[in-house]
């Protein structure tokens, strides 16, 4: 992992520079010595606000341990969150999940991310378009959406995942079971530490990303938003190529 991107006040580079070529061509940019209020204002040179139930302000919601917990609120507590795509169930998810440490834990609480083209790469039948019938998202017995989709034609796909009381992956085939045992098992999955002050912005519709179990207070400023008509990387909200 690089941390060479800063992003702060009166420093800001263009958006059509280094950190969203990163994003173009990885996926994924860190960064780090990150107030909210910088990550704001770079995102908003190129974003809108997705809104969702959880936010507290447009676009934004605060991750923090909860006393309790209801359905699909995992990340509302110090246990492990597996890996998964946020507003997976959603018809059309945010592309750009962005994600500030405004306290860090006493212990644990490492990200996870896993890169869904490297996966693709490495099983690329699932990417194919009957795999959709055979590795889907399920909520009892109803069919949600295919884990591995086609989006929009021009060879764009889209993963989503998520494991927990909303809904279920189902694998019915062979690359489909070993896709789903390398997400469960973390395979594929990167693993680090995020101290205080840095984050990472994601392509939410190929990265899947987690965290383990940690103690103490830990403090998380999650901004989902998509990328804004006419920009350069406005095909992101798309889906991405492997």
């Amino acid at each position: 992992m690089s941390q060479g991107e800063v992003l702060r006040s009166g420093r800001s580079e263009h958006p059509h520079g280094t950190r969203t070529a990163h994003l173009r061509e990885r996926g994924v940019v860190f960064f780090r010595d990150t107030h909210l209020a910088d990550l704001r204002h770079f995102l908003t040179e190129w974003t809108s606000p997705y809104v969702h139930p959880h936010e507290t302000q447009p676009g934004l919601t605060l991750i923090e341990p909860r006393g309790a917990t209801g359905r699909g609120e995992d990340g509302f507590s110090r246990e492990d969150m597996g890996l998964h795509t946020d507003r997976a169930t959603s018809r059309t998810p945010p592309s750009i999940v962005a994600l500030l440490v405004l306290q860090s834990p006493r212990s644990g609480g490492e990200a996870l991310l896993m890169d869904g083209a490297e996966l693709l790469r490495s099983i690329p039948d699932i990417g194919t378009r009957d795999a959709k019938n055979d590795f889907f998202l399920g909520a009892g017995s109803r069919v949600l959406f295919p884990v591995c989709e086609e989006a929009g034609g021009r060879g764009f796909v889209r993963i989503r995942y998520r494991c927990d009381d909303i809904a279920r992956p189902v694998a019915l085939g062979k690359a489909s079971g070993r896709a789903l045992d390398d997400i469960e098992n973390l395979r594929r999955a990167r693993r680090f530490p995020l101290p205080l002050g840095t984050g990472c912005i994601i392509h939410n519709h190929r990265y899947l990303h987690g965290r383990t179990r940690f103690e103490g207070g830990r403090s998380i400023a999650r901004i989902l938003a998509d990328v804004d008509p006419g920009f350069s990387l406005s095909w992101l909200n798309t889906g991405f190529r492997y």
